[in-house]
C-alpha cells in the first residue's frame, strides 16, 4: 500500500474485511443500475483501471460490477439471491453524532460506496426518517462539483469522486421525491479510522470491545501494510498538511464546513463535502449551525492532536505520550498554518507563489503574518449568518480593489508593504491576477447551488430518471464557473478562466497582447494557442488539435483588450 487515499482491493480487504472489526452489512445487486457520470480524467488511476480492460466502456462495467449494491428493502428492484458482503467502516471523532461510523456507506472491493442504505453504524437513538440511508442526486452532484474544485485548488487536494450510479430508486419526502444514487470514490484511510467512537450507541453491550478491538486492528494492519516508520511518519505529516489546507480553504474562502478527522484522508486530502460552501467575505461566517471564527480556526489542530495523541500513544508510538514531541508538532502546525496563510493572501494579491513563498519564509516573515493576522482580524469583526438569512449580506469583498487608486481603507496598510516588493511595471499583472482569484464563488454559495440544480435535475421534484448529459454538463459547467487557481503562473499572462470537460480540462491565460492560450494540467510548459471559444468549446490556431468541447468559463479583465472571437461554427 503506497496511496492512503486510494487503497487497491487487496489492502482494502486487509484494513476493512472480514475479521477487521468493521461492520459486514448484506448488500443485493442492483438491477438496472447505470452511470450518470463518470470522472474520466481520474479514472486511470484507478489500480484496477488496466486490468478492467483498459478503456472507459470497461472501466464503467467494472464499477457497476463491484459497486451496484444496496440494502434490500421490500418493493424495491434487487435480483433475488444475488448478494454480497460488505464493511460499513467503524470511525471515531467529533462530528458523528451518536452513530459509529459510515451510516450510509460500506467498502466493497476497492471502492467507498454511499447511499447503499441505512447500516448498523447508525445510532439506535436515530429515529429512523432522518437515517434512510441514501444518496441523493442533487447531493451527490453538488459533492462532485465541490470535490472538483478543491482537487485541482488546495495545496493538497480532495479524494475523488470516481462516478454516480443510478440505482433506479426513489425517496418519497412526502412532498417530493428524490432520485437515489451511489457515490462512488476510492476507498482511503481516515485518521478517525484510528480513533475510538466512543458516543456510538448501538444497543449492544458489547460495542465498546469491539470498536477498541478495530482501532487496535487498524494500527496492526496499516503497520504491515506501510511499515510503521512510514506509518509515523504518515501520522506526523497529516497535521502540517491539514492546517495547510485550512489556511487555504480560509483565504480563497471556501471552508470545508466540516473540519473533523472523519472529513479527511490521512495524506491531508479533504472528503466529504456536503457542508461545503463558498462563503461572501473574511467575516465570521456560519454557515451551518456553529460558526468557526478563524482564530478558532487557527487553534483546532493542536487540541484535536492532543486529544488523539492518546491512540497513537497506545497503538503506535509511545514518543506520541511526550509533551515535548506534542509541544514541537503544534509549534510546526501553528507554523504551517501562518505561512500558508501569509503565502495565500500575497497569492490572493496578484503575486507570484515564489515571491509570496520567498517573503513568508524570509526575514520579515513575521512582519506579513503580523500585517495579515491584523487585516483578518479587522474582517472578522463582522459576523455573517448564511444559514439564517441564506443570500449574501453584510461588508461588501471589496479585496479586488487592492491595487486601485482609492484602495479601501482596511486594505492599505497591505498596498503599501506590496509596493515594496512590486515594480511598478509588474503591478498592472498583479491588478488582473487579484481580480480574478479574489472573485466570490457565487455558484458555490451553498444556499444557492442547492435549488439551482435541483431545479435542474429534477424540476418537478419527482425523481425521474436523469439523463446524463444533464449530469454531466450540470458538473462541466459548475466547476469552470467557480475553478480561481490556476495552480500554475505565467510570468506575462493573467488567468482569465477554465474550460472543463469529460476527459480534458484547460486553464486558459492572455497575454499582454490580448492573445488567449490554454494549458493542460500537467503541462504547463506548453502553450496552445485560442482561435475561437464560446461557452461550450475551444478552437485552437493549430489546426491538427482537435475542437475541445466542454463547458467555457472566461471572464474578461479590465486593463486587457480581451474580447470574444466570432463564435465557431457548426461543426
Amino acid at each position: 500500500m503506497s496511496d492512503v487515499a486510494w487503497l487497491d482491493a487487496k489492502a482494502a480487504a486487509s484494513l476493512f474485511g472480514a475479521g477487521s472489526g468493521h461492520v459486514p452489512v448484506t448488500l443485493q445487486r442492483l438491477r438496472g443500475a447505470r452511470v450518470l457520470w463518470l470522472n474520466q480524467q481520474v479514472a486511470a488511476c484507478d489500480p484496477a483501471f488496466a486490468a478492467a480492460g483498459g478503456t472507459l466502456a470497461a472501466y464503467e462495467r467494472h464499477l457497476l460490477a463491484s459497486c451496484a449494491y444496496a440494502v434490500a428493502s421490500p418493493g424495491t428492484a434487487f435480483d433475488a439471491g444475488d448478494e454480497i458482503t460488505a464493511h460499513a467502516d467503524r470511525y471515531g471523532g467529533p462530528g458523528i453524532g451518536l452513530n459509529g461510523g459510515s451510516g450510509r456507506a460500506a467498502v466493497l472491493g476497492g471502492y467507498h460506496v454511499k447511499g447503499i442504505g441505512r447500516t448498523p453504524l447508525v445510532s439506535a437513538l436515530t429515529d429512523p426518517t432522518h437515517a434512510s440511508g441514501g444518496a441523493y442526486l442533487e447531493e451527490a452532484v453538488r459533492e462532485t462539483v465541490f470535490a472538483e474544485v478543491v482537487r485541482h485548488e488546495f495545496p493538497h487536494g480532495a479524494v475523488p469522486v470516481l462516478a454516480i450510479l443510478d440505482t433506479g430508486l426513489t425517496q418519497d419526502w412526502g412532498s417530493v421525491r428524490e432520485r437515489r444514487v451511489l457515490v462512488v470514490r476510492p476507498c482511503f484511510l481516515r485518521p478517525a479510522h484510528f480513533v475510538r467512537a466512543v458516543a456510538f450507541h448501538s444497543g449492544h453491550p458489547t460495542e465498546g470491545a469491539a470498536d477498541a478491538a478495530r482501532v487496535r486492528h487498524m494500527f496492526d494492519a496499516c503497520g504491515e501494510l506501510l511499515g510503521k516508520t512510514r506509518l509515523v511518519e504518515r501520522c506526523l505529516a497529516l497535521w502540517t498538511a491539514w492546517a495547510e489546507q485550512l489556511a487555504y480553504s480560509f483565504v480563497h474562502r471556501l471552508p470545508h464546513g466540516s473540519n473533523t478527522i472523519s472529513n479527511i484522508c490521512l495524506d491531508g486530502k479533504l472528503v466529504d463535502f456536503g457542508a461545503t460552501s463558498a462563503v461572501p467575505s473574511w467575516a465570521d461566517t456560519a454557515t451551518m449551525l456553529a460558526r468557526v471564527p478563524f482564530e478558532a480556526l487557527r487553534a483546532m489542530l493542536p487540541r484535536v492532536l492532543r486529544s488523539d495523541a492518546y491512540y497513537y500513544e497506545r497503538h503506535l508510538d509511545a514518543a506520541f505520550g511526550s509533551a515535548a514531541v506534542l509541544d514541537a508538532l503544534c509549534a510546526r502546525i501553528e507554523q504551517a498554518f501562518q505561512r500558508t496563510t501569509v503565502i495565500e493572501v500575497l497569492r490572493l494579491a496578484g503575486i507570484c507563489r515564489s515571491v509570496a513563498a520567498g517573503q513568508a519564509d524570509g526575514s520579515d516573515a513575521a512582519r506579513w503574518w503580523q500585517l495579515v493576522h491584523v487585516l483578518i482580524a479587522d474582517c472578522q469583526r463582522e459576523q455573517v449568518d448564511l444559514v439564517e438569512r441564506g443570500a449574501p449580506h453584510g461588508a461588501p469583498w471589496t479585496f479586488a480593489q487592492l491595487w486601485s487608486s482609492s484602495v479601501p481603507r482596511p486594505l492599505r496598510p497591505l498596498r503599501d508593504a506590496l509596493e515594496c516588493i512590486v515594480r511598478p511595471a509588474q503591478r498592472e499583472l498583479a491588478a488582473l491576477r487579484c481580480a480574478r482569484l479574489a472573485a466570490t464563488r457565487h455558484g458555490l454559495l451553498r444556499e444557492r447551488i442547492k435549488p439551482v440544480l435541483q431545479r435542474h435535475l429534477d424540476p418537478g421534484g419527482a425523481g425521474l430518471a436523469p439523463r446524463r448529459r444533464d449530469i454531466e454538463d450540470a458538473i462541466c459547467a459548475r466547476v469552470a464557473a467557480n475553478r480561481r487557481d490556476p495552480g500554475t503562473e505565467i510570468a506575462d499572462a493573467a488567468c482569465v478562466g477554465f474550460a472543463v470537460g469529460l476527459s480534458l480540462s484547460y486553464a486558459v491565460y492572455q497575454g499582454a497582447d490580448g492573445a488567449l492560450f490554454a494549458l493542460e494540467p500537467g503541462a504547463p510548459g506548453v502553450r496552445h494557442a485560442i482561435a475561437g471559444w464560446t461557452a461550450a468549446s475551444l478552437r485552437f490556431a493549430d489546426p491538427a488539435r482537435p475542437v475541445f468541447d466542454g463547458a467555457v468559463a472566461l471572464r474578461p479583465l479590465p486593463g486587457y483588450p480581451l474580447h470574444q472571437p466570432p463564435p465557431i461554427p457548426a461543426q
